[in-house]
């Protein structure tokens, strides 16, 4: 397995245990300091390939590589569109696969997390036979399953946020042992909620300071030909209008886009409310779709 890390403009990054082409490629990113006091989201791409992320983690998936020298490149981008960018070299050799393999259905999803696994044995070497096949689910070094039985439900529910890897054994006749490792993110909605807050808070921000501008980086590009005439025709009135728009009070996430409900106080003390809904973009980053 390789361990390679880098330092670039405030952001570490440690790679560890990138597999064969068009294998889960797993990265670990802390972020130092932040650009703004509304930059707490950050999307982050690896080679490209649009990366989950909470916590300090974050996780991309199919992220090819080939044989011989690579290089891995690691962009972070806050919504108001500032960078930070580092790259990692590493080679890959050009042995045969692996006869075994662990993948999991679905690489993230909020906690409590079901999670499930697939092992995958093909042709051993020298004609061997699996005698042991045994799956760590959580990433402790302590196997949680051995030599289940077909058709047994390999699943494991994670309950605590983070970023984990799975490892699955296989032991075959010959004494040879073969390793694979899969990693999923548990990732935690009050966490990802008030990234979401966030965003909202900044196009407030914005819309008092009447930077028409700024404050449609917070909307979907979708959506902003419908809100760009609203805040170039009302420049003047924004701050009030602002004033009027209330506090997110509850919501929730399906996959990626969330609802959200805003709640404000009206002039005779009555409270409206109504949604906001988000969506992540193709390039990772969550805006406002609608409101």
């Amino acid at each position: 397995m390789h361990q390679i890390e880098a330092t670039l403009a405030g952001f570490h990054i440690a790679q560890k245990g990138l597999g064969c082409a068009q294998r889960a490629a797993h990265l670990h990113l802390s972020q130092a300091a932040s650009h703004s006091q509304f930059a707490k989201q950050v999307r982050e791409t690896v080679n490209g390939v649009v990366a989950v992320a909470d916590g300090g983690h974050f996780l991309a998936s199919a992220v090819p590589l080939t044989s011989g020298a690579n290089t891995i490149s690691v962009s972070a981008t806050t919504i108001t569109g500032n960078t930070a960018n580092a790259s990692i070299s590493l080679t890959q050799g050009s042995a045969s696969p692996s006869p075994v393999a662990l993948s999991v259905f679905r690489p993230s999803s909020f906690a409590p997390f079901r999670v499930t696994f697939q092992p995958t044995v093909g042709a051993l070497p020298g004609g061997g036979s699996v005698t042991s096949l045994s799956i760590d689910y959580d990433g402790d070094g302590i196997d949680d399953v051995t030599n289940p039985s077909p058709g047994t439900a390999l699943t494991y529910l994670a309950a605590t946020p983070n970023l984990y890897t799975a490892r699955l054994t296989v032991v075959d006749s010959n004494h040879n042992t073969y390793v694979a490792y899969a990693h999923y993110l548990v990732e935690d909605f009050r966490r990802q909620s008030g990234m979401l807050c966030d965003v909202y808070g900044y196009l407030k921000q914005r819309l008092i300071a009447q930077d028409t501008a700024g404050a449609l980086t917070a909307i979907d590009p979708n959506a902003q030909d419908e809100f760009q005439p609203l805040f170039a025709n009302n420049v003047a009135s924004l701050p009030t209008y602002v004033a009027n728009l209330g506090n997110i009070v509850d919501g929730y996430l399906t996959g990626r886009t969330g609802t959200f409900i805003v709640v404000r106080q009206n002039p005779n003390l009555t409270l409206s409310g109504y949604h906001l809904e988000f969506s992540q973009g193709a390039d990772g980053t969550w805006r406002i779709a609608g409101m």
